[in-house]
């Protein structure tokens, strides 16, 4: 479940049934191949399409995310790496945020977090990087939603992944909490039927994802909901 909770005039609740996955980067290739419907090198009902994702297409999300790291803390991850995402589904891909967990070679803890942010609808992408689950506080730094400003802070707490996984996100200014946006998910197996079951329920995923998303800004512009513009957008025309 996401759910995005705006404290600020208008106040506003969303919230949304998702259906994510989570994979090790470096078995991408391996996973897509056990289902018909299912692939990483060609268009199937359900794809894992590099281009969807952070950095160089050429270059595979898994080097990808360890050399970010390892340019952003000076300590290049050895252990694995797992990434939980909205996969692209019949053709469509919608991905607010993509998060990558590199794990601990020796006891498999959560050592550092990538989180890809990607803003609707200019499909910008923007990776904040932070260390251990627990709580982390840093500046703003990339325009997400139409109807929140810049000149804001994030407190971002998470859970390492298991049967269970937790992401919020306060959007704060001023010492209050204007946003809280939250994702709750609870672990299935990637099996024949939970694939049969990504391919065939897209409200599940980006489609429905993406007309909730469309829906909630509706709402807000009609509650009268402060437009900002995208402030680089703003300043080139």
């Amino acid at each position: 479940m996401v759910v995005h909770d705006r404290s600020s005039n208008p106040r506003h609740r969303l919230s949304q049934r998702v259906m994510y996955a989570l994979l090790d980067t470096r078995e991408i290739d391996e996973i897509f191949a056990h289902h018909p419907m299912w692939s990483s090198h060609r268009w199937a009902p359900v794809r894992f399409k590099r281009a969807d994702y952070i950095g160089d297409p050429k270059i595979p999300i898994d080097q990808t995310v360890r050399d970010l790291v390892g340019e952003r803390t000076g300590t290049r991850p050895s252990g694995p790496v797992t990434m939980l995402t909205s996969l692209r589904v019949w053709g469509w891909s919608f991905n607010p945020i993509t998060c990558y967990y590199c794990l601990s070679d020796e006891d498999g803890s959560v050592e550092n977090l990538i989180m890809d942010v990607t803003n609707t609808p200019w499909g910008e992408h923007h990776a904040y990087v932070v260390g251990p689950p627990g709580e982390h506080h840093f500046d703003k730094t990339f325009h997400v939603s139409p109807f929140m400003p810049m000149d804001m802070t994030y407190t971002v707490r998470f859970s390492a992944p298991g049967e269970r996984l937790s992401l919020s996100f306060d959007v704060e200014k001023g010492g209050s909490t204007r946003l809280r946006a939250s994702m709750a998910l609870s672990r299935r197996p990637i099996d024949s039927w939970s694939m049969f079951k990504m391919a065939t329920r897209p409200w599940l995923g980006s489609m429905g994802f993406t007309a909730a998303i469309y829906c909630n800004a509706l709402v807000l512009t009609l509650r009268g909901a402060r437009y900002y513009p995208h402030p680089e957008k703003a300043t080139s025309r």
